[in-house]
């Protein structure tokens, strides 16, 4: 797998991925290659990326925040590192509710909240 962790953002806060261990978060996770993955509140995608490499251009991760220019950003590395199967989309708050923003089924789902002093929140 690609080393995912990507310089910041402008506007980026503290990334949740650099406080785990990736190796164990994936191999728990024992993604399948083709499915659909779903990240809300993908921030700079670091998860986004590490799916995309490991189910593979079979499948497809729909990375999805508030934030414009992160959302531009990961578009743009996506893009440039060959992740076709990675689409980062800007989706305002409560898209699912009010039906905004449409994504298909998903096999999995990943949704970490904001991190501040350290802390997940």
């Amino acid at each position: 797998m690609r080393q995912t962790s990507t310089p910041k953002p402008p506007g980026a806060g503290e990334s949740s991925y650099d406080l785990i261990d990736p190796g164990t978060l994936w191999a728990a996770l024992n993604l399948l290659r083709g499915v659909t993955f779903l990240d809300l509140g993908c921030g700079q995608g670091n998860y986004s990326l590490a799916a995309a490499d490991l189910i593979g251009p079979a499948g497809v991760v729909y990375a999805v925040d508030l934030w414009e220019e992160g959302i531009a950003a990961l578009q743009e590395r996506a893009a440039r590192e060959g992740r076709g199967n990675l689409k980062a989309l800007v989706a305002p708050y409560g898209f699912a509710r009010q039906q905004t923003v449409k994504l298909g089924p998903y096999n999995y789902l990943i949704m970490f909240g904001k991190i501040s002093n350290g802390r997940i929140t």
